[in-house]
């Protein structure tokens, strides 16, 4: 959805001197976030982000989702350039290979993706129309964060997903210099077929899965996401 507050939930994991930035897309609080092309463009727009702050020392990187495939290209991308990347870690991130087979997602189809983001998919009811009332209303019910956005970021997060959704189905992968953590939610989902071990052949050296039994989305919600953030920390150190 182009927001990077789904991280906060990791940061009473991390170590107190571990610094954290979290990237969002640029334009989001306007409703337009920024399109990019392609993932490569999005890494090189996240790369510049990160440089902006840590210039050119050494950092760790790490995403969830679309995220996930966005930092293995980032660090890729540093790494090509002479910037030392540390650990890169995938929070339930899979290869566009495994996405490509399916069609764009329709505005409804988004809506229902910010639900998921918002962990409130549950309380939508059953045959329902899903449009943006809809959305505000059940966000609201669920207690979900999200409810309190202003609607042009609600409309940017939107657009957001649905970018995301493109970006994953069209996009194609260079080759990491270096190992890769995934971290697997290993509860059942609609796509049966995702697979951490098609991240294998982007990669120069290992792939090392960490299963979490929870859903995709609770890799970044309490209580889970501690447990998430226990792994990172032990990757950290």
């Amino acid at each position: 959805g182009g927001l990077g507050w789904c991280y906060a939930s990791l940061l009473r994991s991390l170590p107190a001197d571990q610094g954290v930035l979290a990237v969002q897309a640029p334009g989001i609080a306007d409703g337009a976030p920024e399109p990019v092309a392609d993932l490569d463009a999005l890494a090189a727009r996240q790369l510049a982000a990160i440089r902006g702050v840590v210039g050119e020392r050494p950092f760790h990187v790490g995403g969830w989702s679309l995220g996930g495939m966005a930092a293995h290209a980032v660090a890729r991308l540093a790494r090509e350039q002479g910037q030392e990347v540390g650990r890169v870690v995938l929070l339930d991130a899979y290869p566009s290979d495994q996405w490509q087979h399916l069609a764009e997602p329709t505005e409804e189809e988004a809506l229902v993706g910010i639900l998921r983001l918002g962990g409130v998919e549950g309380l939508l009811p059953a045959g329902a129309t899903v449009d943006r009332a809809l959305v505000a209303e059940v966000l609201r019910r669920g207690g979900s964060a999200l409810a309190a956005l202003p609607e042009p970021v609600l409309d940017g997060c939107i657009a957001s997903v649905i970018e995301a959704s493109r970006i994953v189905r069209t996009s194609r992968h260079g080759i990491l210099d270096g190992d890769l953590d995934v971290v697997v939610a290993t509860a059942p989902r609609p796509e049966r077929w995702l697979d951490a071990a098609g991240w294998r052949p982007y990669v120069s050296g290992t792939v090392t899965t960490h299963p979490v039994d929870a859903t995709h989305g609770d890799l970044v919600r309490r209580p889970v996401a501690d447990q998430v953030g226990a792994i990172l920390a032990g990757l950290l150190r």
